[in-house]
């Protein structure tokens, strides 16, 4: 005994015609909006990164006189430009 079952039987007229393609928009336009605030969020750690290894650049270049102007010892600032970027 051989049972023949069309598939597409189940599919079809259960959604509205259009239903599926406002869905699939929908879901497209939501998956868009967190991939552009998830780039925002990488662009905006990335500046962060950058600015935070310029400072620590400039920091290490910093004569003994400037570092005593700013209150700053020279283990601090050789403390904080030891620390990788990511690190604040």
């Amino acid at each position: 005994m051989t049972i023949n079952q069309n598939c597409s039987d189940t599919i079809v007229g259960q959604l509205p015609t259009g239903t599926t393609d406002l869905n699939w928009r929908r879901w497209l336009g939501e998956g868009l909006a967190l991939l552009a605030a998830d780039a925002r969020d990488l662009f905006g750690v990335l500046v962060r990164w950058q600015k935070r290894s310029q400072s620590r650049f400039e920091l290490a270049s910093l004569d003994e006189r400037t570092l005593k102007d700013l209150g700053i010892s020279r283990g601090d600032r050789d403390w904080e430009v030891a620390k990788p970027f990511w690190r604040e």
